[in-house]
């Protein structure tokens, strides 16, 4: 049951990713993106799953005939891909045996870990150019907004900003700019990753890649890269930014790990944190997650028990500093110290914009 859950819902993740891509257009629709005080929203796995699969207060409203092979509620409930056990848990993409981590497995440990080949990464015809990923006709272009695919898919719809599938999106950690992209420990920048986990150009650090948006190079973006911070580092940095991740471990119930972060733009920023102990068939290591303001007020918790994994996505302000706390919340049988993975990851001013409402949707401020 589940390799069949989690091999359908990858697969689904998969057509979704790749149908942002394409570069045809439909009529613009109204987006909100107002950043000031009172516009802030933000949603999160507990409320998601305090839906309980009612999908009636979603605007624009879902219709069942246009969500492939399934309804709102199934994909919604302990079969859907929001569990752990989906692309979130610690067997899918994101998990200790996949492509990021620090272990000789992993394929990060090789392409970040030896070398440094960012003096010749320009002339490669690659991800990190205009007809790419991070590009004008990729997921973070204007078929983020105006794709075909949101006529036809509502699913597709939902994984947008604010959506009820919006941690399995294209902002999502599962993303362009997220672990797995371009920008990450995988990903095609050529930097050499040291014992920190920040990226290393000749004696100094890069924190920052810029590159042609469009074919014509006209216009250039500047993105964050995405670190894969060890525990200790992140929790002293001063100056985070919205682009990295931190394999942790909770060595107790009473103990919180607390990671500083600021928003260097306007944007929508996803935090996920998720149980990484491949051996924990039963996903019974669970781990809260709680975002304070800079001076540790409580701003929202995503607290969910069971197999679910702790996701919320915020509307950000820019130069906002927040931080993200992580507590072990249930382990069965107690086994410590447990391990968990944390991720941070900034939508980028480009693809900032909402338009979906509904229950699971409030205001943080």
């Amino acid at each position: 049951m589940r390799k069949r859950v989690f091999s359908m819902a990858l697969a689904i993740c998969m057509c979704i990713v790749a149908a942002f891509s394409n570069p045809l257009a439909v009529a613009a629709e109204t987006w909100e993106e107002n950043y000031n005080s009172g516009h802030l929203y933000y949603t999160s796995a507990a409320l998601v799953n305090g839906l309980n699969g009612n999908v009636t207060s979603i605007t624009p409203p879902i219709d069942n005939s246009k969500i492939p092979y399934g309804t709102a509620s199934f994909y919604l409930g302990l079969n859907g891909p929001l569990t752990g056990y989906g692309p979130l848990g610690p067997w899918g993409p994101l998990g200790l045996l996949g492509p990021v981590g620090t272990n000789l497995w992993n394929p990060s440990y090789w392409i970040s870990g030896w070398m440094d080949w960012s003096d010749w990464s320009d002339g490669i015809e690659g991800p990190l150019g205009p007809g790419d990923p991070l590009g004008e006709n990729g997921p973070l272009g204007s078929a983020y907004y105006d794709s075909p695919i949101f006529d036809t898919n509502d699913f597709a719809v939902q994984t947008r900003a604010l959506g009820l599938w919006t941690s399995l999106g294209p902002i999502s950690q599962l993303g362009a700019l997220g672990p797995l992209g371009p920008l990450g420990p995988v990903g095609a920048h050529g930097y050499r990753r040291n014992s920190s986990g920040q990226y290393i150009a000749g004696s100094n650090v890069a924190r920052n890649v810029t590159m042609w948006f469009d074919e014509a190079k006209t216009t250039q973006r500047t993105y964050e890269l995405y670190e894969n911070y060890t525990e200790s580092f992140a929790k002293s940095m001063a100056d985070n930014d919205t682009s990295f991740m931190v394999e942790g471990t909770a060595t107790a119930f009473d103990r919180t790990d607390t990671y500083t972060f600021t928003s260097n733009q306007d944007q929508l920023v996803t935090i996920l944190v998720a149980n990484s102990n491949v051996a924990d068939t039963l996903l019974t290591n669970n781990f809260d997650l709680t975002i304070t303001d800079e001076h540790g007020n409580p701003l929202i918790t995503s607290d969910l028990s069971g197999t679910w994994a702790d996701w919320i996505q915020m509307k950000v302000p820019a130069n906002t500093t927040l931080k993200a706390e992580v507590k072990l919340a249930t382990s069965f049988p107690v086994v410590l110290p447990c391990s968990y993975r944390l991720f941070v990851t900034g939508s980028t001013q480009y693809v900032n914009k909402t338009e979906i409402t509904g229950d699971h949707i409030r205001a943080w401020k």
